[in-house]
């Protein structure tokens, strides 16, 4: 989705279900090399962010 859009270096994602095979593959591949995702609670853990990228849950 945000993939090669160097700029992006915040994220938010409000899915609640993640399950589906490759579902972020490459979602943010190339992006910038900072930044953060905000997710729904709950789903912090479930994330595979990229390297130097922070999860923040929203409240």
């Amino acid at each position: 989705m945000f993939s090669g859009c160097k700029k992006i270096s915040k994220v938010t994602c409000l899915a609640t279900d993640i399950s589906a095979t490759g579902c972020l593959n490459w979602w943010l591949s190339n992006a910038a090399a900072v930044g953060t995702i905000y997710v729904a609670k709950g789903m912090k853990d479930k994330w595979g962010a990229p390297s130097r990228w922070s999860i923040a849950e929203i409240e």
